[in-house]
């Protein structure tokens, strides 16, 4: 039988190795009960000891040896205590006995230097604190390395250092206004410039004399020195008092100039009365640094003077004041007066036969001063025109004062008016001058008017009354001007006998007809109403009025043409003409086709041919509203959209007209890449653009706009934008050379609103070389991806891509990319809500995905965006307040992976809105042609991914070569998918899914079962129709979605592979894929017709073509259809021609337009997967150098 050793452990503070017989260990870390591992038989010996000791303590083992004896052992006690030690140091500079104290309590009285202890000991572990208790007489005693904590050995270093009480000598100054230097005990120097307290800075041991001097008195001023020597006494000496003083001065100076007597005053009080030039002083001294002030009291009279002070005030310094300099000078006066009775002409008076003075007017005058007690004596020196002056008071001697009372009279000259008469004949002239002064003239001959009229004054001769027997006219030459110096005789009357018109109507006349009178007086008329003849006849004459030329297609008669004048003009001769020969009128207006918004207005213009008496055209429309019509122009407005005819009709033959038709469209705008957030590719609201008005002859290039790069963003439109401040209709262009252009859309030519450029210093677009990828964009990487547009707040959302070499780590050995999201201001391009958002590596999903690129480095666990691999190429998408932005990459440059990042479109702020598609993978990119994300009426986001890695089995993370719904519910989150059956192919072969976009069918297209239908196609030229509510995910076994259906079964087909996106109109799908023409497909009751029911003529290369179909609703269909295949991107060629845009009836594909490949009418040359925009008549098309316009051609 075995039995334990054991026993308790006390005071234990850390861990303990106890040991049985040698060789039985047993570690313990805690107090209390303890047993050993190993039992022993009964009558064994055992003997326990300590092995190993706890950290800082001892412990000791009491009854621990003994012989089991048939029970188990539990009396072994364990003790343990704290290792204790000293706390000392020593003493320095101690001349008398200080008392230290440790922790507050253990003290230790000490009397000399050397080493000290402290007695009571400190535990292992605990702090001590040494401080000093008592100071020593005379002395004060500081401890060094005071406190601290035991650590296993005895402290050693304190350190106690003792030194002498010092005192400080001070006191106080007063009056002091400069600098004094003291001394103390000859050799400690203090320089003190205020009043009050000061201290010397030596201190001094106790019981050393002091004695304060003063070293240096401060300018101007005497200090002395009180209570200034003893012997410090135990305590600060501050009794020492200094006391200053200013010292005075006298001031004085000199006087000169001086003819009478003078009153100087100094600081408003001191008094000098002053006779005589030369010096002077004041009685007053002033006190050295007091300011002073000499002033002139009172002037010297008789004669007056003026006394002005130099140097007259400062302060006092050290030395009398002599240098104030006091200067006198007679004054002067002026001698003047008033004139009146002066025309203001030429009046000049003489001052003592010497000074002149011009007086120009009525009034006071005064010739320039003079000195005073100077005689003076006025007279007139040039007398003025037509005017005698006299003087009164004309002499006379100054007396202290200006003089104001010699007076200048002055009146006018009269003179006569008259002249001479010549022609009369008759009897009766009456002359009349100024309307009062009446002359009977009876002869030819001289006359003069009895009044005589002053010089300068207005004359102005009249005919009263005109002679008689003959009747006669008499008319005035120089009759009117004003009197000069002399009789004005120069006015002619010249009398001639009257002559009398010849004239009256004219009615019915629409041409032109020339009358003849007394068969000479020829006279042409085009228009009905009066008329009158050149020639006047005198009284009495014969006037006989024939037709001597018929207006065109009229006969003309006269009435009352002929007669005797008698005293009156003939007014009464009429003309009646009336058509004889039938109309030739041609009507013809312009423009004869237009397409308007709902706010703008048209002006029509009508001409007609053979109009012979200008009539015009009355209008009128099958609808709208005119403004302002005239007889050949009116202005056409429509508030309700739709198609109009607009008819101008002859007034003169009302079986002449002509008509011009004009569609008026309520399009608010293309606001998004292809016209819908879901991406159909259809505008419904075209009323310009129809079967009948696009021809070729009807249809073309209407004008362009340079812009600086290729366009490879859809143009976007907004119709009656506040914009320079009117309201226009605006089309918005993105470039790659991160430019933005706001142009007018109607304007011919172009006109340029706006551009915001985003480059700068050391800020440029991307160049594809970076990339690593040369062959999907020509030239340089700035905007790709079509922006969007928010109408409610006037927004323009666009992703922007930089290479910048300034900045933070920016550099041109090593470049930083960056992506932004601008929002601009449609009417100004200015940035909004605090725009740009940087789209950085700082955005990152979980994932495992390895990012090895220096530019974007990844994190464990985490994935960053990479600017620089990352390819903006979709249409940015504006959903419930937050704009959606996806990505690709350039080509297949890793590392990649498809993103859709989400905005708030308020502020632009980012999280948590993020996807992406392989952050456990690799690749997976979003390019869909550029085609945005599509979205259902749910808020439910579409996209489709390209080739990369896909998890076959749940969960998942990794979505490429995928049809993906994402709910936008909290964040972005996988809701559905579909991933055809053979995905690995399609990766391994790089047959991408992604490589066209996803269009959200209406409801209309759907069956009961399936009302809700997604498509779109693969670059095997594969369509695959997916229901929206099941979209089946993936089976390896195969696809169990609605149907695949392969172009390929169509003819035509070369290619085939689907690299754009089809459009849907009216229960029919566009598609044009690569090596193809374009083919229509039906959709009814949620089934795609296996063949294409109907297809175009014109083969397209790569990349197709994403059709796009402009309609008044369900009539007038047109799909438009861009060949970009010479777009010259270097894979696969390097040509470059215009593109060409192609237009089709939707019903049955024939052909209704294409545009030249050369000329005038080409188009700009191609961008690779352009989309042409369809607004107001209008096709938008985005090239390599221009936005090319087309649209209805006017005439």
């Amino acid at each position: 039988m075995s039995f334990t050793i054991g026993g308790t452990t006390s005071g234990l503070s850390g861990s303990v190795v106890l040991q049985n017989n040698g060789g039985d260990n047993l570690s313990i870390s805690a107090n209390g009960g303890f047993t050993f591992a190993a039992a022993l038989t009964n009558s064994s010996s055992y003997a326990v000891t300590v092995l190993t000791q706890p950290a800082g303590q001892t412990c000791t083992v009491a009854s621990g040896a003994g012989t089991v004896a048939g029970a188990n052992i539990t009396n072994i006690a364990v003790t343990c205590a704290a290792n204790t030690f000293t706390v000392g140091g020593t003493v320095s500079g101690l001349s008398g006995t200080v008392v230290l104290r440790n922790n507050g309590g253990n003290d230790l009285t000490v009397s000399a230097n050397g080493s000290f202890t402290f007695s009571a000991p400190v535990a292992q572990g605990s702090p001590y604190a040494v401080t000093v208790l008592t100071q020593p007489a005379g002395q004060s005693c500081s401890v060094a390395n005071g406190t601290g904590t035991v650590a296993g050995a005895n402290v050693g270093d304190v350190t106690v250092s003792c030194a002498a009480n010092t005192f400080t000598v001070g006191g106080t100054i007063s009056g002091l206004s400069g600098t004094v230097v003291l001394q103390n005990n000859g050799g400690d120097n203090l320089t003190i410039s205020v009043n009050g307290a000061f201290t010397f800075a030596a201190a001094l041991i106790n019981a050393s004399p002091y004695a304060v001097t003063i070293l240096a008195q401060p300018a101007g001023q005497t200090c002395t020195v009180a209570n200034d020597a003893g012997t410090v006494n135990g305590t600060n000496v501050t009794n020492v008092t200094l006391t200053c003083s200013a010292i005075a001065f006298s001031v004085g100076g000199t006087v000169s100039g001086l003819s009478g007597s003078v009153v100087l005053q100094n600081n408003g009080g001191d008094e000098l009365s002053i006779s005589a030039n030369g010096t002077f002083t004041f009685s007053t001294p002033i006190a050295s640094g007091t300011a002073y002030s000499v002033t002139v009291l009172t002037q010297p009279t008789n004669p007056s003077q003026s006394c002005t002070v130099t140097n007259g005030s400062g302060s006092v310094g050290s030395g009398d004041v002599s240098n104030v300099s006091v200067s006198c000078t007679t004054n002067s006066f002026t001698v003047g007066g008033t004139v009146s009775g002066h025309n203001g002409t030429g009046l000049t008076l003489r001052l003592n036969g010497t000074t002149n003075l011009a007086v120009a007017g009525n009034g006071p005058y005064a010739f320039g001063a003079i000195a005073d007690g100077s005689a003076y004596s006025v007279a007139v020196f040039v007398q003025p025109l037509n005017q005698s002056c006299t003087v009164a008071n004309a002499s006379g001697t100054l007396a202290g004062a200006n003089v104001t009372n010699v007076t200048v009279t002055c009146t006018t000259n009269t003179h006569t008016i008259g002249g001479t008469v010549g022609g009369l004949s008759g009897t009766g002239l009456v002359l009349q001058n100024n309307g009062g002064d009446n002359l009977t003239v009876l002869a030819n001959g001289a006359f003069t008017f009895s009044t005589a009229i002053a010089s300068g004054s207005p004359y102005a001769v009249t005919v009263l009354t005109q002679p008689t027997n003959p009747s006669q006219t008499c008319t005035v030459t120089n009759g009117s001007a004003s009197v000069g110096s002399g009789d004005v005789t120069n006015v002619t009357v010249t009398c001639v006998a009257n002559t009398f018109t010849v004239g009256g109507t004219v009615s019915g006349l629409i041409g032109t007809v020339v009358l003849q009178n007394n068969g000479g007086d020829s006279l042409t008329l085009s228009a009905n109403g009066g008329f009158t003849f050149a020639a006047a006849l005198a009284n009495t004459s014969h006037y006989a009025v024939t037709v001597l030329t018929q207006p065109t297609r009229q006969t003309c008669t006269v009435a009352n043409g002929t007669g005797t004048v008698a005293g009156a003009n003939v007014t009464n001769v009429n003309l009646s003409c009336a058509i004889t020969q039938p109309s030739t009128i041609t009507v013809s207006i312009s423009p004869k086709l237009r397409g308007l918004t709902t706010s703008q207005t048209q002006l029509f213009n009508a001409t007609v041919a053979n109009d012979l008496g200008n009539a015009g055209v009355t209008w009128t429309s099958t609808g709208g509203s005119f403004a302002n019509p005239t007889m050949t122009s009116v202005a056409f407005s429509s508030a309700a959209a739709g198609s109009f005819t607009i008819t101008a009709t002859s007034v003169a033959d009302s079986s002449k007209s002509a008509s011009a038709t004009i569609g008026v469209t309520d399009l608010a705008g293309v606001f998004t890449q292809r016209y819908d957030a879901q991406r159909t590719g259809q505008n419904r609201r075209e009323f310009a653009l129809t079967a009948a008005t696009v021809t070729g002859s009807t249809f073309g290039k209407l004008f362009s706009c340079a812009v600086d790069a290729e366009v490879y963003a859809q143009p976007l439109y907004v119709a009656n934008a506040a914009i320079a401040a009117s309201t226009h209709n605006v089309v918005l262009v993105a470039t790659q050379n991160d430019s933005v252009y706001a142009f007018d859309a109607d304007a011919k030519p172009c006109v340029q609103y706006w551009k915001k450029s985003f480059l700068g210093t050391g800020v440029t677009t991307v160049p594809p070389a970076d990339t690593g990828q040369t062959g999907d964009i020509n030239t340089k990487i700035g905007i790709t991806g079509t922006p969007v547009i928010d109408p409610a707040t006037g927004t323009l959302y666009v992703v922007a891509k930089t290479r910048e070499t300034v900045g933070t780590r920016c550099s041109v050995v090593s470049p930083c990319y960056f992506q932004r999201l601008h929002a601009l201001d449609i009417a100004t391009g200015a940035e909004k809500f605090g725009g740009p958002a940087n789209i950085s590596p700082g955005i990152t999903v979980p994932g495992g995905a390895v990012t090895n690129e220096p530019t974007c480095s990844s994190s464990a666990g985490n994935v960053p965006f990479c600017p620089l691999r990352e390819n903006q190429r979709p249409g940015l998408l504006l959903l419930n307040g937050k704009v959606y932005v996806a990505w690709a990459s350039h080509g297949d440059q890793d590392p990649y992976h498809g993103w859709v990042i989400g905005f708030s479109a308020a502020d632009l702020t980012q999280a948590p809105v993020l996807f992406n598609t392989t952050p456990d993978g690799i690749r997976g990119g979003i390019w869909m042609t550029g085609t945005g994300p599509a979205a259902d009426g749910g808020g439910n986001i579409y996209v489709i991914s390209g080739n990369g890695t896909f998890d076959t089995a749940a969960p998942r993370t990794n979505y490429s070569d995928s049809f993906i719904k994402l709910s936008t519910a909290t964040g972005l989150s996988v809701a559905d998918f579909f991933t055809p059956a053979n995905q690995s192919f399609l990766d391994s072969n790089d047959f991408d899914v992604g490589s066209g976009g996803a269009i959200v069918l209406p409801d209309s297209a759907g069956s009961p079962a399936h009302p809700h239908l997604l498509i779109g196609g693969d670059k095997q030229g594969v369509l695959y129709v997916i229901d929206r509510d099941n979209m089946t995910g993936f089976n390896a076994g195969g696809d169990q979605i609605l149907q695949t259906v392969p172009i390929t079964a169509g003819p035509a087909c070369i290619i085939c592979g689907i690299f754009s996106t089809p459009a849907f109109w009216e229960g029919k799908l566009y598609v044009a894929a690569i090596g193809d023409v374009l083919k229509q497909y039906t959709v009814a009751n949620g089934v795609l017709s296996a063949l294409p029911a109907l297809q175009a003529s014109d083969m397209l290369g790569f990349p197709g073509a994403s059709p796009a179909v402009s309609s008044n609703g369900a009539a007038n269909g047109i799909v438009w259809v861009l060949d970009t295949s010479n777009n010259g991107t270097p894979n696969p060629g390097l040509t470059s021609a215009p593109a060409i845009l192609f237009a089709y009836d939707a019903t049955n594909l024939n052909k209704l337009f294409s545009s030249p490949t050369s000329g005038a009418g080409a188009a700009g040359n191609a961008v690779k997967f352009a989309v042409p925009t369809v607004a107001n008549g209008k096709v938008y098309v985005g090239t390599q150098d221009e936005l090319s316009v087309f649209g209805l051609l006017p005439n």
